[in-house]
Parts: C-alpha cells; sequence; structure tokens
C-alpha cells in the first residue's frame, strides 16, 4: 500500500496500525500521505507520542491496546544505539544543520527529531562528529536550528 500511495505521488507515507482490545489481530490501517516533509514530520511525532509498546526509542507505529497490559520482548533492544552508526555511515564526509540531517535521514525510519537530538550530542560527547558551536555553551541534548554538525569522512 506505501508504495502504491509514492507511486501516485505521495512523497512522504507513513502507516499506522491498530489492534484490537487483545491485541490478537489488527482492526484498520490509518496512512498519511504528503508531498512536504513538515506534514511529514509533525505527523510522525503525533503518532510516536500515541503509539504503544515503546519506551524512549523508535517505534513501531501501531496502537495496541494489549501493549498497555503487558511488556513486549523488543524492550529489551536498543535500537537508537543503531542510530549512531547508521548516522556515521550514511552521512560520512558531510556538515549539515539538524534539520537537514533529521529530514534527509529519518525518511522511512521509526526515529523521531528528539532521538536524532539525542543521538548527535551524545556523539559529540564521545568525540566521533563535531558540532559548532562546540558543546559548552549549549544545554544538554540540545542542538540550535544553526548549529552545524561535521560528520567525519570514513
Amino acid at each position: 500500500m506505501c508504495q502504491a500511495l509514492k507511486d501516485m505521488g505521495g512523497r512522504f507515507v507513513l502507516p499506522f496500525r491498530f489492534h484490537n482490545k487483545r491485541g490478537t489481530r489488527i482492526t484498520h490501517h490509518l496512512f498519511f500521505v504528503t508531498k512536504h516533509f513538515k506534514g511529514y514530520a509533525i505527523t510522525k511525532d503525533i503518532m510516536h507520542a500515541h503509539a504503544t509498546g515503546k519506551r524512549d526509542g523508535p517505534v513501531n507505529f501501531e496502537y495496541n491496546p494489549a501493549d498497555r497490559r503487558q511488556p513486549t520482548l523488543f524492550e529489551l533492544l536498543r535500537p537508537v544505539e543503531d542510530l549512531s552508526d547508521m548516522l556515521l555511515n550514511d552521512l560520512a564526509g558531510r556538515t549539515m544543520g539538524i534539520l537537514e540531517v533529521y529530514e534527509s535521514h529519518s525518511v522511512g525510519k521509526p526515529h523521531v527529531l528528539k532521538n536524532y537530538r539525542e543521538v548527535l550530542c551524545k556523539l559529540e560527547q564521545e568525540g566521533k562528529i563535531s558540532i559548532n558551536p562546540p558543546c559548552p555553551p549549549r544545554r544538554k541534548n540540545t542542538l540550535a536550528k544553526q548549529a552545524k554538525i561535521m560528520f567525519p569522512r570514513k
């Protein structure tokens, strides 16, 4: 369905699925389609806030009432940590602002802007990337829109 919507001209497609009260069956799907990244990002944040079966990391973009009553096996996985390696590999040798990084890298991935900010600040603290202005003048886990993030070449 996502590919069909993209073929019809939808540049950004975000699916969200709903389960029955017991969490045993999918009852319906909701698809958000837009041609502009801003609408995609806003909807992704809303869906992230209402998704179940998540902690601080990415989610499955689904609402399952059963997840509210029982923990999932996947809570032990730490997929946000995968974002660090993905960013270092995918953006090697580039210098970009936070919004450029988010817009060019987040499409089709379950991570929201908050995840990107946290991971980029952690990478800076580990000395794996450079951010101008550097960390001391900024509050923890914050990045100004005008800050430039420099990813080293591989």
